[in-house]
Order: C-alpha cells, then sequence, then structure tokens
C-alpha cells in the first residue's frame, strides 16, 4: 500500500471499520454464488484488523478477475456509493474497477444495475436499463456490457441478442471467450451442435470473434434454477413439479451420455429454465467443462484439469490416488446433489458451501430433510442414495434413473401393484419369491394393515372371510388388485372412501403404507427379466 494510502486508512480509521462490516455481506453474496472460493473467503472473515480484511477482500477480486470486481462494486454501489470512493481514494493497492472487457477503468464508472448473475435475463418482457454505449456488435451478435448475465466455464455471458436476418432478431445469451481460448470454445460449439434440438439442452445459433474475443450466441433463457430458492422474488415456475423439474434434467444429461458426452460441471447455477408464459422448461447448459468420450471409451483422462464446480463434484474426481479414470457417472453423483437441493428448496446432502468437498472426499452425507414415513421421500432417498454412492461403477446411468420409482406416475405405480399381485397369486408361501416380499412386512404393512384402513373399506373387504391375511404384503397388494379391478361394482361409499382412480385411490394406499411401493419393487428386482415386469426396472447391464 502506497504511504498515501495509509495515511487515508488513518485518518479514517473508525469510519473504514464500520465500513468493511457493510462489505462482509457482499463478500457473503459472491461465496453464495461460487464466485469466490470458500478458502479465500475465509482468509477474509479471520483476519485480525480492519486492514487486514480489506487487504484479504483486495487479493480475492484481484485473483477473481474482472467479472468478480464487477458484481462487487455494483452490490457495493447499492449500499454504500461512498464507500467506493474511499476505496478508490486509497490508490492503486485498492483500486478494483474494472471494464467488462477487462481492460482498467481507474475508478469504477457506475452504469445501470446488473441483474442477479445467472446466466439469464430476469423477466423476457422486461428490458433492462441501457445506453448506447453499452452496446457491443460483432457480425450476426450484438450484446450489453452493462447486462453481465453470470460466468461460464471459461467466459463472461451477457445479455444480447442474434441477428438471424436483416428484420428478425433472436434473444440471446453472448458467451464471450479470450481468444487464447479458442480451442475451448471450438470444443465447446462442436458439443452444442451435436447436441442440438433436444428440447432439454439450449440451443445453439451462431459464433463470431474480433481481434480480442470468440462470442458464443446461445437460447437466452429467464433464470438458473438456484434462483427458485432464493429469498428475495424466486423463480415462478408456473405450477411446474420438482419430479417434473428432474425428469426434464435427466432427459437432457441422458441425451448427452447417449453422444458419449460428460458435462463435468452440472449444477443449480447450469441449469437453465426456459419461460413461456404460461410454462416453464428446463434445460442443461455451460459445455465449456465438456468433454467427449472417443469411441469406444467409457472413462476421460483428468490432464486436463477439469474438476467442475467445487462441492457439486464427484468423489473419484477430489481423490488424487485414484487408479481409474472418472466416467459420465461423475455426472450422476453431481445429478444427485441437485435432486436433494430441488427437493428440499435449497439444501445440500453434504452440507455448507466451506465443508462440502471434505465431506464429498470422506462419503459424510445427509438426506435427514427428506421424511422417512412419507410415501415420495421413500422413494426419492432410494435413488439419491443410489445417485450418491462412493464407487461409481455403483451408480445407476442417466437412463436407469428415468426408470426409477421416484418418476412413476400414480397410474404406473397401481399398475405395478395389480401386475406383482397377478404375478405372484399361485406361489407358494414358501417359496422364494414370497419370502422376499414378506421379509421385512411388519414395517410395510404396519403390524396390521387392516387396522389402518377406513371403516368403509374394512367392512367392505371382511365380506369375504378368510381371504386376506391382516399381516401379509401379499394380501395387502391382493386387495388393492381386487379394488381396483372391480371398483365400479363397489358400493358407492367404498368407491368414495377410495377416491378417484388412479390419483386418490393411490394416494389412499401409499399415504397409510408410505413403504409399500420401495419394498415391493426392491423385493421383485430379482424376477425383473421376467416379461410382465420388464417395463418397471433397467436393463441388467445398466445397473
Amino acid at each position: 500500500m502506497t504511504s498515501d494510502a495509509a495515511e487515508f486508512v488513518d485518518r479514517h480509521r473508525a469510519e473504514l471499520i464500520q465500513r468493511v462490516k457493510m462489505v462482509m455481506p457482499i463478500a457473503d453474496d459472491l461465496l453464495r454464488k461460487e464466485m469466490i472460493h470458500p478458502e479465500v473467503y475465509s482468509n477474509i472473515q479471520t483476519a485480525n484488523t480492519s486492514q487486514d480484511r480489506m487487504r484479504e477482500l483486495y487479493k480475492a477480486l484481484k485473483s477473481g478477475g474482472p467479472e468478480v470486481k464487477s458484481a462487487f462494486y455494483r452490490s457495493l454501489l447499492k449500499q454504500d456509493r461512498y464507500l467506493v470512493d474511499d476505496l478508490g481514494a486509497l490508490g492503486d493497492g485498492f483500486n478494483m474497477g474494472a471494464s467488462s472487457s477487462g481492460r482498467s477503468t481507474g475508478h469504477f464508472q457506475p452504469g445501470p444495475a446488473l441483474p442477479p448473475a445467472s446466466n439469464i435475463l430476469p423477466g423476457t418482457e422486461r428490458k433492462p436499463a441501457t445506453v448506447a454505449s453499452d452496446e457491443e456488435s460483432v457480425g450476426k451478435i450484438t450484446y450489453y456490457t452493462s447486462n453481465h448475465l453470470g460466468i461460464g466455464a471459461d467466459g463472461i455471458v451477457f445479455r444480447g441478442y442474434f441477428l438471424c436476418d436483416d428484420n428478425n432478431k433472436r434473444p440471446a445469451a453472448v458467451k464471450r471467450i479470450e481468444l487464447a481460448k479458442q480451442s475451448n470454445a471450438d470444443r465447446e460449439v462442436a458439443l452444442l451442435i451435436e447436441l442440438d434440438y433436444n428440447p432439454h439442452v439450449v440451443r445453439y445459433f451462431c459464433t463470431e470473434k474480433d481481434g480480442q474475443f470468440i462470442y458464443i450466441a446461445i437460447e437466452l433463457c429467464a433464470a438458473s434454477l438456484d434462483k427458485c430458492f432464493t429469498k428475495e422474488e424466486p423463480f415462478d415456475l408456473h405450477g411446474l413439479e420438482p419430479v417434473m423439474l428432474l425428469q426434464q434434467t435427466m432427459i437432457g444429461l441422458k441425451h448427452l451420455h447417449s453422444h458419449q458426452i460428460v458435462h463435468r460441471d452440472v449444477k443449480p447455477h447450469n441449469i437453465l429454465l426456459k419461460d413461456h408464459s404460461d410454462s416453464v422448461t428446463v434445460k442443461i447448459s455451460d459445455f465449456g467443462m465438456s468433454k467427449q468420450l472417443a469411441d469406444g471409451r467409457q472413462s476421460y483422462s483428468t490432464r486436463s484439469g477439469a474438476l467442475g464446480t467445487m462441492g457439486w463434484n464427484a468423489p473419484e474426481v477430489l481423490d488424487e490416488s485414484r487408479n481409474v479414470n472418472p466416467t459420465s457417472a461423475v455426472d450422476i453423483f453431481s445429478a444427485g446433489c441437485v435432486f436433494y437441493y430441488v427437493l428440499t428448496g435449497g439444501e445440500h446432502p453434504f452440507g455448507k458451501p466451506n465443508r462440502r468437498a471434505g465431506n464429498i472426499e470422506d462419503g459424510n452425507k445427509t438426506l435427514d430433510r427428506l421424511q422417512k414415513d412419507k410415501h415420495e421421500d421413500i422413494v426419492a432417498t432410494d435413488l439419491i442414495e443410489q445417485m450418491l454412492n462412493m464407487e461409481p461403477q455403483r451408480r445407476p446411468s442417466a437412463e436407469s434413473v428415468l426408470k426409477h420409482p421416484f418418476f412413476w406416475s400414480l397410474e404406473k405405480q397401481l399398475q405395478f401393484f395389480q401386475d406383482v399381485s397377478d404375478r405372484i397369486v399361485m406361489e407358494a408361501s414358501d417359496g422364494p419369491i414370497i419370502q422376499q416380499l414378506e421379509s421385512g412386512r411388519q414395517e410395510v404393512v404396519r403390524n396390521n394393515w387392516m387396522e389402518h384402513i377406513t371403516a368403509v373399506l374394512r367392512k367392505d373387504l371382511e365380506t369375504r372371510k378368510g381371504a386376506y391375511e391382516e399381516g401379509s404384503v401379499k394380501s395387502l397388494l391382493r386387495a388393492i388388485r381386487n379394488k381396483k379391478h372391480h371398483y365400479h361394482e363397489s358400493p358407492k361409499e367404498v368407491q368414495e372412501t377410495l377416491g378417484s382412480i388412479p390419483d386418490d385411490f393411490v394416494s389412499y394406499f401409499t399415504s397409510r403404507f408410505p413403504h409399500l411401493l420401495h419394498h415391493t419393487y426392491l423385493a421383485m428386482r430379482s424376477f425383473a427379466e421376467e416379461l410382465t415386469l420388464q417395463d418397471y426396472y433397467p436393463v441388467q447391464h445398466e445397473t
């Protein structure tokens, strides 16, 4: 720090101490957005004095580059304009302003407030305020330097548009990449072209370049997944249920893997949401770290150094002593973290950001935000446990994930109960299939399933004396099968207590016997190759 800067600190020590306190929430936000590393943040937080804390903050911003500096300054302007001037007055040691192109501006020149950093335009119908100097054009691509939308694996993303022809402009997210990284840009474009036309992968428009940068124009989306769980103005999913959101994510990931492409950076920030005014479509984005496997290869070399994002990457990527190369299973692990994140409203199975990497390496996860006595959560827990398996080869493929009961419709659940009941009706009680089904039955039927159904249904079933064993899983499945099969012949009060088929009917039983579907699915897995059950299980070579 210069002598002039030191004198300034001495004169304004008390004021700076107060204002450093105002800066820390911004550092918190940068950490949450993964724009600074947890270890760097820890250095800021544990510094002994205000001056040391400010120095550590300066180091973090300097190492983060112009994008991090810009995000910091724009957040700072919202809190205290004078602190910006004070930091500038400290001279080169604290002068952190930078233009969007990365060239120094001396002092920060305030412009229109940036939207939330999310690789997307917040509010597709509302144009952000811009001035003429913010607009830059390169060939068919135009972008706004004041509309910084996020940071991709290799560059900054801006709001802009793609000129389809002389009269048509298509809104676009414009990724700007330094020419020095042209090979990365070329690889990303090649992957985007290969993956084009899948509804759950962002569309590619065109590429342009000038003397400094390469510009890639892609489909503009309304928000990234992490914006759904912010406390202030969360993104409206227009009724898109978590199961459907995750299903679309996995369809996109399956498409990647079918083309032998490993994303290597699956996380909420790279899962985008396309707003269609009355509905939302999920799209996977940012292929800057992606890798296409060579023909016949199932793994990739780690010499590229692409590790993904700390806290979302698989344990085998973090393990320097590994004897085998990573595979597409790294994406399944990351997706498992995303599943838990979505189902719990923003929680992470491996804890707080500064502890995640260590917890992932140690396999120290918790899924306790999913209820142990709720049908939907029991099924979800089983799938997430498989996806987060520490052994990559034991994780399911993307296709297998999509076949899991977590994604089954209520109609398919009911059909499964019926098909299993029909399959086992003539099996001997001491045979292997019934033994598996009845193992652990106390938890499934809650000791006596007759005691947990409504009196109307119990009375109706008791008309067939001896037809049902009250402590048997097989018997409970038979009751479900029979009441579905003879639903329209049942008394009106029985139909009313069971509700409509399939939705109310299935929920009637799974709400009372939350372990039934999961238990039956596991018990019958040994017979998955039988024709009746093939549709419910992934083929053997996928598991």
